[in-house]
């Protein structure tokens, strides 16, 4: 049987500032897109993800994806799918759309990053953090040390000690235009457009397995009906935030099978095969490779 494999992504921008690593390039992506089609038959995840699809051809199949609902999916990413006409399925964060401010990882690089001296005091889940640092790299050390100390929390909280740091700082609150989201008239544009297809990501990008069950299922139901609702078609597949093993379990998976969706990606690398859950979809994360790398890892991944 032909490999069948669901591409990740999450920019498509050419930042110089991209600290993790999210950003491909729209001259790369179209490069990636190109190779890609001549190797193998892109198709819609819906297509890729059932059981009872038929392979049209023997070659491999491929399913492109993107996660959380950043604008340059618009701007730079559906010229490009249109361009090759690759299907694409934008997984986005329901109560982020419109939000000027965007997510609060690029929120808090924005704060962190290139400076030379950092003095917080902050109050992280009912603990004290100092983080006191001097030289060229204290911006990015501490924009990790409160990353990882922040991920596991809910958002609300997360949110809180943001703002605390925009305040400390002084900083603007903005992540800025380059990491903007998409409003909820970029959502309807590219739902409208016959290569795209949208799904859910949760209200709010939460870490899932560590909310209560009840909290799990809120955020998992209500993005489905949130994105409906401004779509007015349905959601019918889902991707996990961070999608990591520690971020699901079986009560998240159950949540997600409660909510009508078909499907749930996660960032677990693999290919997809007959025997695969179709609610534990792996994928396989691409980054901002030049063309040779990238064939390198499609050879790898059995699409080469």
């Amino acid at each position: 049987m032909a490999a069948r494999s669901i591409l990740l992504y999450h920019r498509i921008a050419d930042d110089p500032v991209d600290p993790f690593s999210l950003c491909v390039t729209p001259e790369r992506f179209s490069e990636q897109l190109s190779r890609l089609r001549d190797g193998a038959d892109v198709v819609p995840l819906g297509e890729l993800s059932s059981k009872r699809a038929p392979s049209r051809t023997s070659r491999p199949r491929v399913a492109v994806t993107f996660d959380d609902g950043y604008a340059d999916n618009l701007w730079n990413a559906l010229p490009v799918a249109d361009e090759y006409g690759v299907p694409i399925t934008i997984f986005v964060t329901s109560r982020a759309l419109g939000r000027p401010d965007g997510f609060w990882w690029d929120r808090l690089a924005a704060q962190l990053l290139g400076r030379k001296e950092v003095d917080l005091e902050l109050q992280i889940a009912g603990a004290p953090l100092k983080i006191c640092l001097h030289g060229d790299s204290a911006g990015t050390q501490a924009m990790w040390a409160l990353h990882r100390r922040l991920r596991p929390l809910p958002v609300s909280d997360i949110e809180a000690v943001v703002a605390d740091v925009v305040n400390q700082l002084n900083g603007a609150k903005t992540g800025g235009s380059r990491t903007a989201v998409l409003s909820h008239d970029d959502l309807v544009r590219l739902a409208s457009h016959p290569l795209v297809d949208i799904g859910a990501h949760t209200t709010d990008h939460a870490l899932l397995r560590r909310q209560p069950v009840s909290e799990q299922a809120l955020t998992i139901t209500q993005s489905k009906t949130d994105l409906e609702d401004v779509i007015g078609s349905s959601v019918c597949h889902f991707a996990y935030p961070f999608g990591s093993r520690d971020s699901f379990d079986g009560r998240t998976v159950a949540a997600v099978r409660a909510a009508g969706f078909h499907s749930a990606c996660s960032t677990l690398d693999g290919s997809v095969t007959i025997w695969s859950n179709r609610f534990y979809l792996p994928r396989r994360m691409v980054k901002d490779w030049d063309l040779a790398d990238f064939e390198k890892h499609l050879v790898s991944w059995g699409i080469g």
